[in-house]
């Protein structure tokens, strides 16, 4: 190789040295100022004309930009978190000089042998900032101090009280009331006798204030607290003891909440009368009404419905009573059935599924819906199939999956129309009666036994975790609660809800249990993997779909405890169990064969035995939900 080519292959970027060739490696040093052997091929490009010294490597160009956008990220995240520093620091500054001062006013009183005070100044330091230097050895020395002497100096004991005195009053008027009661406390321990009707006329006045302020916080149990100390002090007043009858017929009302309506309400009635504007009264009697409405139309007692609607109207109008209203009110003038037709109505329902092919088993008992692609139209439909000989499943709501069934026939599904996305509600023949959500994420729709609240999933956040929510209300408003984390939740009969999750750390997965406001009871199977769980009518076991036996398969849990019980066992996939009315049989999806299907199996095991052939499952067989009336 001559000089030139040397030159000409460049030098190396490590040590500087000649490179025997471009992109070569280095004789010297071992690098090479040639990456494309690590990057992708790259395309076919026009070679430009320019030379090379004016070309950045693509490569770099994207790290560039890559640390300059790292970079202004950085930046920001550092500017907001200064801010929120800067704040919480200037906050907590402002506490530690008022801790410093009054540490100070201590020693220079324990100095001045001025103890009363000191002792007093050191407390208060205790309180506002326990561990503080040697606060306590300096409250334990002046204790120590005073007991010893036999009659505390008079004047030193009135100057100490007439400080905590001034220092309640700055802090009545500026309304820190439980700053207050505190300071007059101090000041009674100290000197009971010290301006005595004074002191308790400001202790009553700080108490009553303190009570106020949790009243506006809707924390009416503290405030009750606060209101009785008040009238302890001040029996006279008519002011504090109407709060003191307030605050009790609150929480009595509250202590039947969800478990008596006509109790909860007639509570809140005497309350509300008394005082229209008390806390939350009158939305809580709002809701109390038409919860209670829920409990009687669940009940099939919809003209008691209708009134209680009608009355929950009146405190409070929303679309979602009124359409549960004006339901009520038809199906108070013709009462439904406990299990839809199965014809239905000529606009409500489709055609039938191609004649039904031999080797089939009649469905046993009830009727069993589920969602399937109609061959006429081919829209995914809500179907329902019910018992006996020769029948046939029908279209029953179009445009919809997951169906959930109410004992008033009702159905609860996963909208799969382009303008009512989400969770809605049909009524029993399959018209459209309300939209619950209107997340399209929003799945797996499931009743509350009694209330008829309905529960569901969804990956509407950003984030796309699952997550469970409970809607408060069965027709619109958006009215739902998140309580945790989770996929496929079922209501059970003893009002819990049994779903896919883990524990709160993300750790211990499989199928757990929770109550209505997201308090966890605990875990009912091991495997991370198990899913679909499904309650047996009497509450005492779940089915749920695992792989925990190699292939996706049937299984029971006893929530007694034990072992979890296989119920099939096959090549194919199965999933998504549901249990029949008499739990006597669960009914599951299944590609075994070759071709999707529902079948069904005794709720002890045997031979599992196919209702329906489904050609293809609609969407994705795991969030494939039916239920069984």
């Amino acid at each position: 190789m001559t000089e030139n080519q040397g030159a000409d292959a460049g030098l190396c970027e490590v040590c500087g040295k000649p490179l025997p060739s471009p992109g070569a490696e280095c004789p010297h040093c071992g690098h090479s100022n040639d990456i494309s052997s690590i990057l992708p091929a790259a395309r076919t490009t026009k070679v430009s004309a320019e030379p090379a010294s004016k070309h950045v490597r693509p490569s770099r160009l994207w790290l560039y930009g890559v640390m300059a956008l790292v970079a202004l990220l950085l930046v920001a995240a550092l500017a907001g978190a200064y801010g929120v520093y800067t704040g919480l620091q200037q906050r907590e500054d402002l506490r530690a000089t008022t801790v410093a001062e009054h540490y100070q006013r201590g020693l220079d009183s324990l100095e001045a042998q001025e103890y009363e005070l000191a002792l007093a100044e050191f407390q208060y330091v205790d309180r506002l900032r326990p561990g503080y230097h040697d606060t306590r050895t300096q409250i334990e020395k002046v204790e120590a101090v005073l007991q010893q002497k036999a009659t505390p100096t008079a004047g030193v004991r009135e100057e100490a009280a007439a400080s905590l005195l001034a220092r309640a009053q700055d802090e009545i008027e500026s309304e820190s009331w439980t700053t207050a009661v505190a300071t007059l406390r101090e000041l009674q321990a100290l000197d009971p006798g010290f301006h005595a009707e004074q002191v308790n006329a400001l202790l009553a006045q700080s108490m009553y204030g303190a009570g106020t302020e949790a009243l506006s916080a809707l924390d009416v149990t503290r405030a009750a607290d606060w209101f009785k100390q008040s009238l302890a002090l001040n029996p006279e007043s008519v002011d504090v003891r109407r709060q003191v009858t307030l605050a009790n017929l609150y929480l009595q009302a509250l202590s039947t909440w969800g478990k008596d309506w006509p109790a909860t309400i007639d509570g809140l009635t005497q309350l509300h009368n008394l005082s229209p504007t008390y806390a939350d009264t009158a939305d809580r009697l709002a809701l109390s009404y038409m919860r209670y409405g829920d409990q009687l139309s669940a009940g099939g007692e919809w003209c008691e419905a209708a009134e209680q609607y009608a009355l929950s109207a009146e405190m409070k109008s929303s679309a979602a009573v009124t359409t549960k209203e004006q339901l009520a009110v038809r199906y108070c003038e013709e009462p439904p059935s406990a299990t839809p037709e199965t014809e239905g109505t000529p606009d409500a329902l489709g055609t039938p599924l191609a004649t039904t092919p031999a080797g089939l088993t009649s469905l046993p008992a009830g009727s069993l819906y589920f969602a399937a692609t109609d061959p006429q139209t081919g829209a995914v439909s809500v179907m329902v199939l019910s018992a006996g000989p020769g029948q046939r499943p029908r279209t029953l709501v179009v445009g919809a999956e997951q169906p959930a069934v109410r004992a008033d026939g009702s159905i609860g599904y996963h909208n799969l129309s382009s303008d009512r996305l989400g969770v809605s509600v049909a009524t029993r023949d399959g018209s459209f009666a309300a939209s619950v959500t209107s997340y399209s994420e929003d799945q797996y729709p499931t009743w509350e036994a009694g209330n008829a609240r309905l529960a569901f999933a969804s990956t509407r956040e950003s984030d796309r975790k699952w997550r469970l929510y409970v809607a408060q209300s069965w027709t619109g408003g958006e009215d739902v609660s998140m309580i945790g984390y989770g996929k496929s939740p079922t209501w059970g009969p003893d009002g819990t809800i049994a779903y896919k999750g883990c524990d709160a750390m993300g750790n211990n997965c499989g199928l757990y249990r929770s109550l209505p406001d997201g308090t966890q009871l605990g875990r009912v199977t091991d495997n991370a993997n198990d899913d679909m769980p499904a309650w047996s009518p009497d509450g005492r076991r779940l089915a749920f779909a695992s792989p925990r036996g190699g292939t996706f398969s049937i299984w029971a849990q006893d929530l007694q405890g034990g072992q979890p019980v296989r119920l099939t066992d096959d090549q194919g996939l199965d999933a998504a169990p549901v249990w029949s009315p008499d739990g006597r049989y669960v009914a599951f999806l299944s590609n075994r064969g070759g071709e999707w299907g529902i079948w069904m199996v005794e709720a002890a095991g045997g031979t599992p035995r196919r209702l329906v052939s489904l050609g293809q499952v609609p969407g994705d067989w795991d969030v494939y939900k039916m239920a069984w009336r």
